[in-house]
């Protein structure tokens, strides 16, 4: 890593800059996991960059787990799971093939509005219809006012391995919107 040198040209902050730099060498393989990267005066010197700024883009790495520091030993490469990483842009063949697909600029996404031309609702009601089939007693209930606890616990999960942050899903409130979630904190 020490011989590289990163190119600050556009106009996101060079901290962005610098982390996206680094996050994609480390997802295309060029830092392998363990490898130990430069302390941040070193790289701070080579780059002619503030440490600050070095500091910053590597907590946003450590934050989303592709590096971790040991004390007193410096920065390193985590191991990353490929399986998180798959590109989910994938988009079904017959999705594709709609001409209001290809033209998506003009996409509402205002709350409640539905571009009916462009929903799939074909494929929508195959998926109804299916999960209607396959129906468990879980499935005939509203819910719990907090959010399923299968997500929530998924959710606490994902932040313990992500920030660090332990939690239970008992502490966590899902909800469909700002306002809906108000009125149910409101009566936590």
């Amino acid at each position: 890593m020490n011989e590289r040198t990163v190119e600050f040209a556009n106009s996101e902050p060079i901290y962005f800059q610098l982390y996206s730099y680094m996050k994609k060498e480390i997802l295309d393989g060029s830092l392998s996991e363990g490898c130990k990267l430069p302390s941040k005066r070193q790289f701070s010197r080579h780059l002619g960059i503030s440490m600050n700024t070095i500091e910053k883009a590597y907590q946003q790495l450590i934050a989303e787990g592709y590096i971790y520091s040991e004390e007193r030993k410096g920065y390193f490469v985590s191991k990353i799971d490929e399986s998180l990483f798959q590109d989910s842009r994938s988009v079904s063949p017959e999705i594709a093939e709609n001409d209001n697909f290809r033209s998506c600029n003009n996409i509402e996404f205002s709350q409640g509005n539905i571009d009916l031309d462009s929903f799939p609702l074909k494929t929508w009601k195959k998926s109804v219809m299916e999960a209607l089939k396959s129906e468990t007693d879980s499935s005939r209930y509203k819910g719990h006012p907090q959010g399923e606890w299968e997500l929530r616990y998924e959710i606490a999960g994902y932040l313990y391995r992500s920030r660090g942050f332990t939690c239970s899903p008992e502490e966590i409130i899902v909800g469909a919107g700002t306002q809906m979630l108000l009125v149910i904190h409101q009566k936590v």
